[in-house]
């Protein structure tokens, strides 16, 4: 090996050849005088087999969030809404917390929030001596809570066909739900609470196949809807774009 093999040899063994993504190529600095280039064009580099071929710069770009802070808060304001909507006489915020595991300093900051913005009222009931406050739905946070489902029933779709019901939600057929059960039950201390908790969760169980019934024959009339768009596109002699447009307007 000569001296001009070892030198392009030394070369290529000091150099950091995985660096290169965001910088320019480092051999650039190694060739004399490089051709210049246009800006759409490739670097020349003259040919060494002793050097890989160039890896070109890549832009980096920051992977883009798929939820802002703003959607966090209307997640965090739906759970909670939903979860007092379902009960008429109200939920008091220890209940929340311990029911939901909830996070006691989120759960009073996004109450108190949700009360200044006429979503919540509050009642006061004296349970044992002592006086607790439950929070309920006004009307305006009924309405709000409206507005959410509508805002985020797609993009729940969306997470249900990634980790289905059927199949994540079974208390029966999931490890760390059966131990939910398990504890729950620990807490109680009389039949009729053992009875209540699970007439509550049958309850569920019925709200839930009434939903996927309704889903289901939602479904069936989108269904029909595309056949029958299916089948005037399939009967057009020429393609009619307005006529299609015209069509999903009126259904």
């Amino acid at each position: 090996m000569n001296e001009k093999e070892k030198n392009e040899s030394k070369i290529y063994k000091d150099q950091d050849w995985h660096s290169w993504e965001f910088h320019d190529p480092p051999f650039q600095n190694y060739h004399s005088s490089p051709r210049k280039h246009h800006p759409h064009h490739r670097y020349h580099v003259p040919f060494n087999p002793l050097i890989p071929p160039p890896r070109f710069r890549r832009h980096f770009r920051p992977p883009r969030i798929p939820f802002t802070n703003e959607d966090f808060q209307n997640i965090k304001n739906f759970m909670i809404l939903n979860i007092l909507n379902e009960s008429e006489s109200g939920i008091t915020g220890y209940q929340l917390q311990k029911n939901y595991k909830l996070p006691r300093g989120t759960l009073i900051h996004v109450l108190d929030k949700l009360q200044d913005l006429n979503y919540l009222k509050t009642h006061e009931e004296t349970i044992e001596g002592r006086a607790q406050k439950f929070f309920q739905l006004t009307d305006l946070g009924k309405k709000y809570l409206e507005d959410l489902k509508e805002k985020w029933a797609s993009r729940f779709m969306i997470l249900s066909e990634m980790a289905p019901p059927e199949k994540y939600g079974d208390p029966f057929h999931r490890r760390n739900l059966r131990l939910k059960m398990i504890m729950d039950i620990k807490d109680l201390s009389e039949k009729e609470e053992a009875i209540d908790y699970f007439r509550g969760m049958r309850a569920r169980i019925r709200k839930y196949l009434k939903r996927v019934k309704r889903k289901e024959n939602r479904l069936n009339k989108i269904k029909d809807i595309l056949s029958e768009l299916i089948k005037v596109i399939e009967n057009m002699d020429k393609f009619n774009r307005d006529q299609i447009i015209e069509l999903i307007e009126k259904f």
